[in-house]
């Protein structure tokens, strides 16, 4: 029985990886070019602590590599390593066979093992996996001690799990409870695409979920009652993201051209969005700068069953009109104290780019970006200055600007997928097709999260990609999707689509799709050639 658990055990993936990388350096695989040392192999040891299904991926590993490369006093080594972590796992199953099979095999120390999705193989997975266990040990300890749960509570019922972004979903993460046969439990949901894409911090996620799960599971049904801008205002503290999104906020507002004022709306607005996390976030932290304690106050109101509005009031000592008003005025003042320096140079550089004057808007654009001192300002200029330099044509420059914006920045600034949208378009100017190739294949793949508009616009031009390399079949797919959305290139889409027909003689389907035309476009300059391409029925 024991020897079954230890077969089957999911358990090991955090030291499974050093294994195989121990392994791969012994076999001279050219990734691992340095041969380890006895210092390497005793720090990899140190590092490896026991859990189910250790004894046999050791000795399994060990013995393949002892067939590669021995006589290799290491891989002997690693073997004796292993028929010792072996008999230890076998003593300890029989002393204690409860702990042994406490976990189901999916789990690991509140972590979901089952994810294997369209990243499972990617080194930057693995390192996040690698480093999960303690960032969600720390995501823990930073909520209990924000919140004021006791230690004693058992409220860190929860797991962490990874999953692709299901069609429609617009979140970085999410948490969801699970009525359970002893106790209820949280499940803290990380969408893989925002990891891939650069765009989150998988620390600062995982504490703003955390924050939510451990709240809902101290609450109960209470927790139902709280309005969005409580539950994210304590979540976004809680998780120390004011600066982060203060950033983002004002970010978008300069690209946008908007006052500071349309960040403040009020508090309790019931139309609550991400832009509104900024202004939440702030609330409770001029609430718990006002009151020592407040937070941890306030939770423990509201656990005694006190409602949300009735909680701030005793635990501030002011009516939650009055806070709002006065929160007004420091969450105007503070934002305004958070404004660039290179503010109105970016607005000067903004209004040049739009009245198409790319000549001056790219100078003054280069300068902001290449300032440390622009803070925020740097990501939008960026973006900006490839915008500007591709509009120029000048594409190699602008490749550059569109890499840095996606390969340097951790920051959700809303036009990421934009700008990796144009960097593929840019290295296809330049026919460096297969860079251009793994870019567009990059945005389908980590940018599903990006608007119809944008993704048809994207499937067109790798459409066309395609068909410069003479794959027609596939290009075809890309075309039958981009006349399917609204978007700029939908006619030239249209086109592609029954040209293809046409090659095929599939006559029938090209007056079909002919007929849509006309319906669609019937100014188009293409309808005449398309006329003459596809015969009649009785041609």
């Amino acid at each position: 029985m024991c020897a079954i658990m230890l077969a089957e055990s999911n358990y090991t993936f955090k030291w499974v990886a050093t294994v195989r990388y121990f392994a791969r350096r012994n076999t001279g695989d050219p990734g691992c070019k340095r041969a380890p040392t006895n210092h390497h192999l005793c720090m990899t040891y140190r590092k490896l602590s026991w859990a189910p299904g250790t004894a046999d991926v050791l000795a399994r590993k060990s013995r393949q590599t002892s067939r590669l490369t021995a006589p290799n006093y290491r891989c002997r080594l690693l073997e004796t390593v292993s028929k010792i972590f072996s008999i230890a796992s076998f003593f300890l199953c029989l002393c204690f066979p409860a702990s042994a099979s406490a976990q189901s095999p999916e789990e690991f120390e509140g972590i979901e093992l089952g994810y294997s999705g369209k990243y499972s193989g990617e080194a930057f997975f693995q390192r996040i996996l690698l480093n999960l266990r303690d960032s969600r040990r720390s995501a823990v300890e930073n909520a209990r001690q924000f919140l004021g749960i006791p230690t004693e509570a058992q409220e860190d019922v929860f797991i962490v799990r990874f999953e692709d972004l299901p069609e429609g979903v617009r979140l970085f993460g999410r948490t969801s409870s699970e009525e359970g046969s002893e106790v209820a439990r949280e499940t803290v949901t990380l969408y893989t695409e925002y990891l891939a894409s650069n765009l989150v911090d998988v620390q600062e996620e995982l504490d703003h979920e955390v924050v939510h799960a451990l709240l809902r599971l101290y609450l109960g049904g209470l927790y139902r009652d709280l309005p969005a801008f409580v539950r994210e205002g304590l979540a976004v503290l809680g998780a120390n993201q004011i600066e982060s999104r203060t950033k983002i906020a004002l970010a978008e507002i300069a690209y946008q051209d908007r006052e500071i004022a349309s960040l403040l709306d009020g508090v309790d607005d019931p139309d609550h969005g991400l832009e509104d996390y900024v202004e939440e976030g702030l609330f409770f932290s001029y609430l718990a700068g006002s009151v020592e304690g407040f937070v941890q106050t306030f939770v423990r109101e509201l656990k005694s069953g006190t409602p949300w509005r009735e909680s701030i009031e005793k635990v501030s000592g002011a009516t939650f009109d009055d806070l709002k008003a006065e929160f007004e005025t420091f969450a105007k003042a503070h934002l305004e104290s958070e404004v660039s320096t290179r503010a109105e140079d970016f607005k000067t550089a903004r209004a040049a780019y739009t009245d198409g004057d790319d000549a001056s808007a790219s100078d003054m654009l280069k300068k902001i970006a290449d300032d440390e001192n622009a803070g925020y300002l740097i990501v939008p200029a960026t973006y900006l200055l490839g915008k500007s330099l591709y509009r120029a044509r000048k594409y190699s420059e602008s490749v550059d600007a569109f890499k840095r914006v996606r390969g340097e920045f951790k920051f959700f600034f809303p036009y990421q997928d934009d700008s990796q949208y144009y960097l593929a378009k840019a290295l296809l100017q330049l026919r460096r097709l297969r860079d251009s190739e793994l870019e567009f294949i990059r945005f389908e793949r980590d940018f599903v999260f990006a608007p119809d508009t944008l993704k048809a616009q994207a499937a067109y031009f790798h459409g066309e990609l395609l068909n410069r390399q003479g794959r027609e079949i596939e290009a075809l797919s890309k075309y039958e999707f981009a006349r399917s959305v609204e978007q700029p290139y939908r006619d030239d889409a249209y086109f592609r689509c029954i040209e293809a027909s046409v090659a095929q003689e599939d006559f029938e389907k090209a007056r079909a799709l002919l007929a849509e035309f006309r319906e669609l476009f019937e100014n188009s300059s293409l309808l005449e050639h398309l006329e003459e391409l596809v015969p009649d029925e009785e041609g």
